[in-house]
């Protein structure tokens, strides 16, 4: 939908990105037991598969995790499901640095490429393998499938692979045991414009066998250059026009935020259950541009500048099948077939576009053999095929980066051994002891580790000692690269993560919890002046976060903070410039791309039955990091890639707030409008 332009520059100086919702509801919804819970009878929920492999009781989790409920999702009315993460979980902050998206970053580690994290899908792993990391889903405004979403903040990979550094997404979605009846969803958004359709099925058939299907669509057309001008901190001059520092950019090139070659972009789910049987369908097809930058606005070809996006669609199958021999002893099966398709345009010379097919395999056994010992051990196998021809579009032969046209096709195949030990010792205390090992024909032995001791000395309070050892091996492009260097092993990086954490249920109403952390992490990364990836250096840093909600049947609020400290930066090439942090070249003493201090906060209030009110406030303080890197290279020749800013400008390092407020009217149990304002403070 379109706006005339006083219309827009009266939304404009009213800092309003606005939203309209309209949701039909059509028999019975979702089966809302666990909303209805307290949250002191939450958290003695049994949770499978979440952070651990045994079964475990929520407050008992060797983790620190966030759980974004449906409810959540509805609240925050999010429009992709990196806002949802932002409102919600402390510790998560994104940057838009190139034509991979938007990089999401956890604890403060974040990338150039979305790999230091895994996102999943009902516990697969969906993560790009060849070069970009957890591309998917993120995106998206269609969310309407998700059920919850588990967010472990801190190192996973001794249960979930390599790749777990910073942490695991992991998308939880709606079966028929979980939603029953159908609704139609609308969504229309003005300014950053958009629209999006949602519907839902859920169905139980005669035999007890379940069935939920969903399907979303949304158009993006996102926000043009009045509305979303593009401002730099360093003036330069370009092709195409002149930067001034703190002015918007002269001209216009692509709305932000807007889909992926403008298309429209799709999410269909199928789940079905039978029994100990549950089997899904899923494709989704997604990506948008990226917001140009300094470099290829530099460049003589103005086409790099406009072609800045990524794309992609991925096919997923999967069965999962529960064997239970007993009481005490039972196997959970998985299989799965997965098909990845990425498209990325950096001007029409720069285009990577290749498929990678993943066939995966899980078996699992989960035993107790007496009453205080839980067992799990099993074994993971994926063959991985890259270099595949793209389906789709542009139908021309593969490309990828570092490996060039036509690099072939390849495969890469992994073994994983894994196993958990719980042992409740007694009321009070409870120990956890994982070890995975991933045997990979590109890389040398992976080993993974966790110990961890909760104590719980009254009913409401848990005190958790967690020691987490998690690895990373380095992109499949880069190995195959290396593997035609004559190089028979990839560098991997390694992190070694130590964590305090207290939670304390004081009553029905009220929960908090603190964490303290320290990260000794031994970084890889890509160096420009060798034009490869290698060891960087050894980073070390430490943390706080600090969380508590308040909950009635009217009014819920959530409060969190979060904080990170740069300790000591390691090089292992003296003077060498880096995207981590300038410390090690005399500059400043913090993280270059984490803003330190995080405030994150969400509530609503019901009215009466009809009417809720909803807001959700994310303020990001400041970024000294950044500042002391653009300092340096202010100071030390003309990095393109690294940032700069004008000696009078110095806004691109200050605080970054923002402010979303919902209005929320239910006229019947079938018809509910939805109003909700975004980016309120501008």
């Amino acid at each position: 939908m379109s706006l005339s332009k006083t219309t827009k520059r009266y939304f404009q100086k009213a800092s309003l990105f606005s939203l309209l919702f309209f949701s039909l509801q059509i028999n019975t919804l979702a089966e809302e037991a666990l909303l209805n819970l307290s949250l002191e009878e939450l958290m003695n929920v049994k949770i499978s598969h979440t952070a651990t492999l045994t079964d475990t009781e929520k407050r008992k989790i060797p983790a620190s995790l966030t759980r974004i409920t449906s409810e959540d999702i509805e609240n925050a009315n999010a429009r992709s499901l990196d806002e949802l993460l932002r409102i919600y979980v402390p510790g998560v902050q994104s940057m838009i640095k190139n034509s991979g998206g938007d990089q999401l970053g956890i604890r403060g580690i974040i990338s150039d490429r979305n790999n230091k994290f895994l996102i999943l899908v009902n516990g697969r792993v969906m993560n790009e393998k060849t070069v970009w990391g957890g591309i998917t889903e993120r995106d998206l405004s269609i969310l309407g499938d998700i059920q919850y979403v588990d967010v472990i903040r801190g190192p996973g990979s001794v249960t979930y692979g390599p790749g777990a550094l910073a942490g695991v997404i992991n998308i939880v979605t709606h079966t028929g045991k979980t939603f029953n009846g159908m609704d139609i969803q609308v969504k229309q958004g003005f300014i950053e414009e958009f629209n999006n359709l949602e519907i839902r099925l859920g169905h139980t058939f005669k035999d007890d066998s379940k069935l939920f299907a969903y399907y979303g669509i949304d158009n993006y057309s996102g926000a043009d250059g009045d509305d979303a001008p593009h401002i730099f901190g360093h003036s330069f001059t370009s092709p195409q026009g002149e930067s001034t520092a703190g002015k918007p950019f002269p001209k216009d090139f692509i709305n932000d935020d807007r889909a992926y070659r403008n298309r429209v972009r799709h999410k269909a789910h199928i789940h079905y259950t039978i029994e100990d049987l549950q089997l899904h369908v899923r494709y989704t097809r997604g990506g948008k541009y990226s917001s140009y930058n300094r470099t290829s606005l530099s460049s003589s070809n103005e086409s790099r500048a406009e072609k800045t996006s990524h794309g992609y669609q991925q096919l997923t199958l999967g069965a999962d099948y529960k064997q239970e021999i007993s009481d005490d002893f039972w196997f959970d099966y998985r299989f799965s077939f997965d098909m990845l398709d990425t498209e990325m345009e950096k001007g029409q010379n720069e285009t990577s576009n290749y498929r990678e097919d993943e066939y995966y395999a899980r078996i699992m056994a989960n035993w107790q053999p007496v009453e205080n010992h839980k067992l799990a051990f099993g074994t993971d196998y994926s063959h991985d095929q890259f270099g595949k021809d793209s389906p789709g579009y542009p139908n021309i032969d593969p490309r990828i980066e570092r490996l060039g046209n036509n690099p072939g096709q390849w495969s890469s195949d992994t073994l994983s051994l894994l196993a958990e030990h719980q042992w409740n010792i007694n009321e009070q205390f409870t120990t956890f002891t994982g070890l995975r090992l991933d045997l990979n024909n590109y890389t040398s032995d992976l080993w993974s580790g966790r110990t961890a001791l909760v104590y719980t000395p009254t009913a409401k309070d848990t005190v958790k000692l967690i020691y987490n050892h998690s690895v990373r091996k380095m992109d499949e492009a880069e190995l195959r690269a290396s593997e035609w260097a004559g190089t028979d092993t990839g560098e991997s990086e390694q992190l070694d993560n130590y964590e305090l954490r207290y939670e304390r249920q004081h009553t029905n109403e009220v929960w908090f919890a603190l964490s303290t952390f320290y990260v000794d992490y031994d970084v890889i990364a890509w160096t420009n002046s060798l034009k490869e990836t290698r060891p960087l250096g050894n980073l070390e840093y430490g943390g706080l976060e600090l969380e508590w909600i308040y909950q009635t049947d009217k009014f819920k609020v959530s409060l969190a903070h979060s904080y990170i400290q740069h300790l000591n930066f390691n090089s292992i090439e003296e003077g060498q410039v880096n995207n981590v942090t300038a410390s090690d070249l005399g500059y400043g003493d913090d993280l270059a791309n984490w803003y330190n201090h995080q405030t994150t906060m969400s509530a609503y209030y019901k009215l009466n039955e009809k009417w809720k009110i909803t807001s959700s406030l994310t303020a990001l303080w400041r970024l000294p990091g950044g500042h002391d890197l653009a300092e340096y290279n202010n100071d030390n020749g003309n990095q393109n890639n690294l940032p700069k800013h004008d000696s009078d400008f110095n806004r691109s390092w200050d605080e970054s707030i923002h402010l979303n407020m919902g209005l929320e009217y239910k006229q019947t149990e079938q018809l509910t409008l939805r109003l909700d304002a975004y980016n309120m403070m501008g």
